[in-house]
């Protein structure tokens, strides 16, 4: 029972604090849900790889409104702007942050 308490408020936060969106997996159809998107991140290189950390934008979506986590190529709509995920960058199981371009 705690466990669905849990999500609901965290269902309740996106929807507060979120962006309206669409996540359209390739391949899949289309879903509503809301995003946090997040602009000038430096994103941190895979493995042991040296140079500059580049900036990026970010979409962190809930997991249960979305179904899965994404997949390089899948495609977030926020206002009318297409965001297609690169990687994702961390997955708690409840949130989904992604680097996308």
């Amino acid at each position: 029972m705690p466990d669905d308490v849990f999500s609901d408020a965290m269902a309740d936060l996106a929807d507060t604090i979120g962006d309206a969106a669409t996540f359209t997996p390739s391949g899949g159809d289309p879903v509503a849900c809301h995003v946090d998107l997040s602009s000038e991140v430096e994103e941190q290189p895979d493995g042991l790889s040296a140079g500059a950390w580049p900036q990026t934008q970010t979409v962190e979506a809930l997991l249960s409104e979305i179904g899965a986590e994404p997949n390089r190529g899948d495609v977030f709509t926020i206002a009318g702007t297409d965001y297609t995920v690169k990687r994702v960058m961390e997955n708690d199981n409840i949130f989904v942050k992604m680097a996308v371009k």
